[in-house]
């Protein structure tokens, strides 16, 4: 008896569209944030910090992966409300593009944020879960918003630059899809999908200790935020994370 070979590819499809509906629905719960701060040494606080949220940003990598292997394994078609979200998703223009450079970009988008950058910028960011923004807001990476009441607005605010506050977010999950979202879409953050891409040409698994170089618009910092950076993925051993998450896409039938 001839046994038919496993082909992962319709359930793959299903899932990423899936998730995409239903996303809203599985974020609308507020979650805690744990009480890092009660943690008074340093390497168990951070070895918590790391536990908490390296699942969230597997979750949201995998998520990507399934739209990127979408991508990979389809002819893009503009009339197609899959194709259409996708596109304005993440914010490719289409206007005098051809279908396969339309493909290209959207690779060069839709594609992990390596672990080891997330953490180090979360823990950046966050003051490693302890900041009021963490904590009320649930917000991990230090991301704005500018209409009144769409977050916590901070308590000695720069004049001149009009009502900005620190977003809140329903789930600390929320808030680590919207830092994904804007990484792989804002063009300020080009380098990095530009670097992402490089490593993708040269068949590279994308790394923090790389994609950070890209990040010198995140901060005002410039150059000593991305240093810094970097010294956090070295000193805390990151790059672990990223192997932890090629295991978790084999696990998952996606390519590396």
């Amino acid at each position: 008896m001839i046994k038919k070979r496993f082909n992962p590819i319709p359930l793959l499809i299903s899932a990423v569209f899936i998730s995409a509906i239903s996303l809203s629905a599985w974020l609308s719960a507020a979650e805690p944030v744990p009480n890092f701060a009660a943690i008074k040494n340093i390497q168990e606080r951070k070895q918590a910090f790391f536990r908490f949220l390296y699942p969230k940003i597997e979750r949201a990598d995998l998520t990507i992966m399934r739209q990127r292997f979408w991508i990979q394994h389809f002819p893009v078609n503009l009339h197609h409300t899959r194709w259409q979200w996708l596109i304005q998703h993440y914010k490719v223009k289409t206007e005098g593009k051809t279908l396969a450079q339309i493909k290209t970009e959207l690779l060069k988008k839709v594609d992990i944020i390596p672990p080891s950058m997330a953490l180090a910028q979360a823990a950046n960011e966050s003051a490693w879960g302890t900041s009021r923004f963490a904590r009320e807001g649930r917000n991990f990476f230090g991301q704005w918003c500018f209409k009144p009441g769409c977050g916590i607005p901070p308590k000695h605010p720069q004049k001149g630059k009009g009502y900005y506050a620190v977003k809140v977010f329903p789930t600390v999950q929320a808030s680590v899809f919207a830092y994904m979202r804007n990484i792989n879409s804002h063009n300020a953050f080009k380098a990095v999908q530009d670097i992402r891409w490089q490593q993708r040409q040269a068949h590279q698994f994308p790394d923090g200790m790389h994609l950070v170089e890209g990040l010198i618009n995140y901060s005002q910092r410039r150059e000593v935020y991305v240093k810094t950076l970097k010294s956090m993925i070295r000193v805390n051993h990151l790059e672990a994370y990223d192997e932890k998450l090629k295991q978790a896409l084999k696990k998952h039938n996606l390519p590396q």
